[in-house]
């Protein structure tokens, strides 16, 4: 696999909770997706300004700081066009609605989620 293919198998997972990022890398690998995991939405933006090479970002809605919403919305500052999930244990009928329409989530994962949940919230990525 050369560097860019690589590249673009990568995912940044913006997940707080240790045991929850744990277990998100695991299911990423098995999908074929290497994880680099940050724990806040600042964090995310200052890798993001770094190493922009990522297939997709799946972003945890209750982070310390910056929440789920406001890292997405600093992200498209940087990077209009990355997709972004966001996980979340509250799901509002509202779904992936957010105060701001110009800044809007690829896909929505509750939580808890199965791999199957993950499989197809990828789909998309990985035809891409």
């Amino acid at each position: 696999m050369s560097e860019t293919e690589s590249q673009s198998r990568r995912i940044l997972v913006v997940e707080d909770e240790g045991p929850v990022a744990g277990v998100l890398s695991a299911m990423l690998r098995l999908e074929g997706f290497a994880a680099v995991v940050v724990g806040s939405g600042e964090e995310a933006v200052a890798y993001l300004q770094q190493d922009p090479d990522f297939a997709a970002m799946l972003i945890d809605n209750g982070l310390p700081g910056m929440n789920g919403e406001e890292t997405l919305h600093a992200v498209r500052q940087l990077n209009a066009t990355i997709p972004a999930v966001l996980c979340t244990g509250r799901v509002t009928a509202a779904g992936m609605a957010t105060s701001d329409p110009a800044v809007s989530f690829s896909g929505i994962l509750p939580k808890p989620f199965t791999l199957q949940n993950l499989r197809e919230t990828l789909a998309p990525i990985k035809k891409s």
